[in-house]
């Protein structure tokens, strides 16, 4: 990043994944700097990186080693404060091995020591946990708040296109979960969001779009469209300009979302599609691979947008359970596979793989 952008922060080493309660002052302060003092007519790219409400991973971290004390009976926080539990807050007990593996058996893959910690959690310390997440999620909206107002005093707010998203959602209790990691709604999908203090970009203000499938892959196209720039050859997403100026666009018909290596799911207009695909021996990340078909979650997010019925094994959902397996492959046949070359990516993958298969097998076994 240092290479590729005129950086403003200045500090002695790169912002890490934690530490916004001083990192996200820093860098807002760093770009009231920028458009208090920019006096070039050539137009610019400011990009800034809030921290929270990551910060909440630090929270979790905290109870890996040490016993936090309840915050509800040292009354730090009243009880009528705190969130409620999610309505999802039990989990589908036939979900993916891989999301088993990964976050609920012993020795997860992922954060296990968070995990270890989780499982002695009361209803209060899981409502407490959502209680932080959204002061979290004040503090950044706070610093968003001291950007746009500055924003407004300046010669350039009426002709500068805001964009706002983020890279994860955040469980915060749902399915039992905490984090990201997972293929559930609560973790894949972020918020986004287009603006101007200006009318000169043609925005539909005071809109909300839930029609179109939006994904990360659609960032710089979009950036580029509006910055007048050459798109890259090998872009697989769509510039946005189309919809945001309410004009009919040829657009996907689902998102398509990978993790964890080997989890892939679908999420179409009424239907959200879950699988995993068995381990192989080599490098090369998998896909699409009929013959290696683990388990399946199929979720009606119409009638139940928490994900709270796998209908993969009813009867009258095969039809949508097929035609969700071919938009994925489908989808998949479209991207460029390349293997994983770095030691330690291999070294890691080596060792999921290994767990993986001993979980199967027991898993089988279980079955007979």
């Amino acid at each position: 990043m240092r290479q590729s952008f005129h950086n403003l922060y200045t500090g002695q080493r790169d912002i890490g994944a934690g530490g916004g309660e001083y990192y996200d002052s820093a860098s807002t302060h760093a770009a009231l700097s920028f458009l208090s003092t920019y006096d070039n007519h050539n137009p610019f790219y400011l990009q800034v990186g809030y921290v929270n409400p990551h910060d909440i991973c630090e929270y979790l971290h905290n109870h890996e080693q040490k016993t936090i004390p309840d915050s509800v009976v040292q009354q730090t926080v009243g009880e009528s404060a705190l969130p409620p539990l999610p309505e999802n807050f039990e989990y589908d007990v036939g979900e993916t091995l891989l999301q088993q593996v990964c976050r609920r058996h012993g020795g997860a893959l992922i954060h296990d020591k968070i995990r270890r910690a989780v499982q002695r959690w009361s209803d209060l310390q899981w409502r407490f946990y959502i209680w932080n997440y959204y002061r979290y999620v004040e503090k950044v909206d706070y610093e968003i708040g001291l950007l746009l107002n500055a924003l407004a005093q300046t010669d350039l707010a009426e002709n500068t296109l805001i964009i706002f998203s983020s890279d994860h959602g955040e469980a915060c209790a749902s399915h039992q979960m905490f984090q990201k990691f997972t293929l559930y709604q609560e973790s894949i999908r972020v918020p986004f969001i287009v603006a101007s203090l200006g009318d000169c970009f043609g925005l539909q203000k005071s809109s909300f779009d839930h029609r179109h499938f939006i994904s990360g892959v659609d960032l710089l196209p979009t950036i580029c469209d509006y910055a007048e720039a050459k798109i890259p050859q090998g872009v697989q997403g769509h510039s946005l300009r189309p919809i945001l100026k309410g004009q009919k666009a040829d657009w996907r018909t689902f998102a398509f979302i990978e993790s964890n290596y080997w989890g892939r799911a679908i999420v179409t207009d009424q239907y959200k599609y879950v699988m995993e695909y068995l381990p192989a021996d080599d490098f090369v990340p998998l896909g699409p691979d009929p013959t290696r078909l683990g388990r399946e979650q199929l979720f009606d997010l119409v009638t139940d947008p928490f994900e709270t019925t796998n209908l993969s094994k009813e009867l009258p959902y095969q039809s949508e359970l097929k035609l969700c397996r071919k938009l994925l492959w489908t989808q998949e046949e479209k991207l460029n596979r390349h293997p994983l070359t770095h030691h330690r990516s291999q070294e890691t993958i080596s060792s999921w793989r290994n767990t993986l298969r001993q979980a199967w097998v027991q898993a089988n076994l279980a079955t007979k």
